[in-house]
């Protein structure tokens, strides 16, 4: 704090652009220009420890935009089937033709799985760093960056002001397909499908920007 103090009583600022950060997991660090105005902009897209620049800590306020991870989509269900028809069998390859109504492919299947929802979002502005180190997390029930900010729901709260990139958006997985199969009613062939597992939701993703002009 007393180095805070001076730097206000002399009316100095930082560099922002010159301090130095790094990360051990997968991250990008760019400047941005937003709204008019340009940021430096940390993106960190896997889990893993950030460490600021010890000028930084205790004087520079900056945001944190974080996103959790999206939910797996449902798996296929393997429940009852429920059919209908469609005439002439020849259509799936029956070698021995088939060319009426009564001919039919009875179909039938199960329903697929619901589309996970998307994790949720919450954005924390003029945060001022006490600790030069932060651990960060953007997979599982909840995203995080140390005690700064926490999202475990898939509520998104206030206006994005970052377009997320597609393979950390935190989108919900897509459903599975259901069980399914096929008869001929005039060669008496089968055709079948099992059901799919859902798929997992995108990776979140912590993203800290600094106003070159705080």
């Amino acid at each position: 704090m007393i180095h805070r103090r001076r730097l206000l009583m002399s009316g100095m600022k930082l560099d922002v652009a010159a301090l130095e950060f790094s990360y051990t997991g997968t991250w990008t660090d760019t400047q941005i220009v937003m709204s008019g105005m340009t940021y430096r902009v940390l993106q960190l897209k896997s889990n893993g420890v950030l460490t600021l620049d010890p000028k930084m800590v205790g004087v520079i306020p900056f945001d944190v935009w974080c996103v959790r991870q999206g939910e797996k989509g449902e798996d296929g269900h393997g429940g009852s089937l429920v059919g209908g028809g469609s005439p002439y069998g020849s259509h799936l390859g029956c070698e021995q033709g088939g060319n009426t109504a009564s001919d039919a492919l009875l179909h039938y299947y199960a329903s697929s799985g619901s589309n996970g929802d998307n994790g949720g979002w919450l954005i924390k502005t003029g945060v001022i760093a006490t600790s030069p180190s932060y651990s960060a997390v953007v997979t599982g029930g909840t995203s995080s960056l140390g005690n700064i900010i926490q999202v475990s729901n898939t509520y998104r709260a206030g206006a994005a002001w970052f377009s997320l990139p597609s393979s950390n958006n935190g989108a919900g997985g897509a459903g599975g397909e259901g069980e399914d199969y096929t008869e001929c009613t005039y060669c008496g062939a089968v055709w079948e499908g099992d059901a799919k597992s859902g798929s997992p939701g995108t990776p979140g993703i912590v993203v800290i920007r600094i106003s070159l002009g705080y």
